[in-house]
């Protein structure tokens, strides 16, 4: 898909199964994500700490709010998700101090501190 065809927004159902975590702690630069819990239990990690979620529970997460879901629960969780999709997205994973960058095609990086102008010589 070119960036001139974007859609505005994905929607997903997430069937997890019991222990299973889709995807590590992590925050968006510009997209928000809707979350609605349609059955089962879990926990969702946020930069405060875990908070145990279940059926009819709903939440949202802005950009720049690290977060991750697990089932810790004993059957499958079912969340329907919004994301909106915005252009220019990248990612970060507070645990592990890595970038993840689309633009021109995704990747993951690591970096360390350097001058501002390294390299603009």
């Amino acid at each position: 898909m070119t960036s001139t065809k974007r859609h505005p927004f994905d929607v997903e159902i997430m069937r997890l199964e019991p222990g299973q975590t889709p995807y590590v702690f992590h925050m968006h630069s510009a997209q928000w994500e809707f979350y609605y819990v349609m059955s089962g239990r879990g926990t969702v990690r946020d930069e405060e700490g875990n908070t145990t979620i279940e059926a009819g529970d709903a939440f949202l997460f802005p950009p720049g709010e690290a977060h991750q879901l697990t089932n810790d629960g004993s059957e499958d969780l079912v969340i329907f998700v919004v994301a909106d999709n915005p252009f220019g997205e990248f990612s970060y994973q507070p645990d592990s101090k890595k970038w993840s960058v689309s633009l021109p095609k995704r990747m993951r990086i690591r970096s360390g501190s350097f001058d501002y102008f390294d390299g603009e010589e």
